[in-house]
């Protein structure tokens, strides 16, 4: 189980709900959204990291169940590495419905700006 793994690991990334321990952070993680989010300190700065099972964040991607983790990867990210196929071709899929859900939003005659900011209004 990866929570029980990178509470073991990573226990400063959590909050109190920690104590839970791993199993029932994981249930947790799959109400609403499917994202749990730590943060952390890196190099002075706070950042916030989400985690989304693979099978959950593949199938938000292909079906907009939830909307939270493919809208914001509708918007310009910097993939990292994935080394996963079917990653990559959810992310262009997905890609490809925002952009043809937004032309379905938009009068006959648009700029590319409005095309992006009726993308990024979406989620």
């Amino acid at each position: 189980d990866f929570h029980n793994q990178n509470l073991l690991m990573n226990p400063r990334h959590y909050s109190a709900l920690r104590l839970i321990g791993g199993r029932a952070l994981a249930a947790y993680q799959r109400s609403g959204s499917q994202v749990f989010f730590n943060t952390i300190t890196f190099e002075g700065r706070e950042v916030k990291y989400g985690l989304i099972e693979t099978s959950s964040l593949l199938n938000d991607m292909q079906e907009w169940n939830h909307l939270y983790v493919p809208g914001r990867l509708q918007k310009p990210v910097f993939v990292l590495k994935t080394g996963c196929q079917r990653f990559n071709d959810a992310l262009h899929a997905n890609r490809v419905h925002a952009v043809n859900a937004s032309l379905c939003l938009l009068p006959e005659t648009f700029s590319l700006r409005e095309l992006f900011y009726t993308i990024s209004r979406m989620s």
